[in-house]
């Protein structure tokens, strides 16, 4: 077994003393990990829903000549997606080549989590609101 020097070892114990508090200090309460779903879970739920969303906009607009008409919100919310679910659509990538991920970017994942929901849900709210027929100024 390879030992370390000596006057690495202060500095090691220090670095894992430090990561160990900032670990602690960001941990939520153990009824959040026995009530919320697995991040692995989150990730798959998540992912199979801004993809949901991205296959209606291709359903809606197969051209991208097509989705360069299509109403200004609906193009910014959907680069907004794009960019919000990056790390998580890499990801997924990655795992269906078989490649392993990093811890940096295990950490992207997670981080992106939410942003990438709100993301896919407030596209999926505009597509909704923009489907929904104009009521005539006399209206009902």
């Amino acid at each position: 077994m390879k030992r370390c020097a000596p006057t690495r070892m202060p500095k090691m114990l220090a670095t894992l003393a430090l990561g160990a508090l900032s670990a602690c200090a960001n941990t939520p309460p153990l009824e959040a990990f026995v009530t919320q779903e697995s991040t692995a879970a989150r990730a798959e739920r998540v992912f199979r829903y801004q993809s949901r969303i991205a296959d209606s906009l291709l359903d809606r607009y197969p051209m991208r000549e097509d989705f360069a008409r299509a109403d200004w919100r609906l193009q910014n919310a959907e680069a907004t997606m794009t960019e919000s679910c990056g790390a998580l659509t890499r990801a997924v990538l990655s795992d269906v080549a078989g490649e392993e991920l990093s811890w940096s970017d295990k950490l992207a994942v997670m981080e992106s989590l939410t942003p990438c929901e709100h993301a896919a849900r407030a596209l999926d709210d505009l597509i909704l609101q923009l489907d929904q027929p104009q009521l005539a100024s006399g209206g009902i």
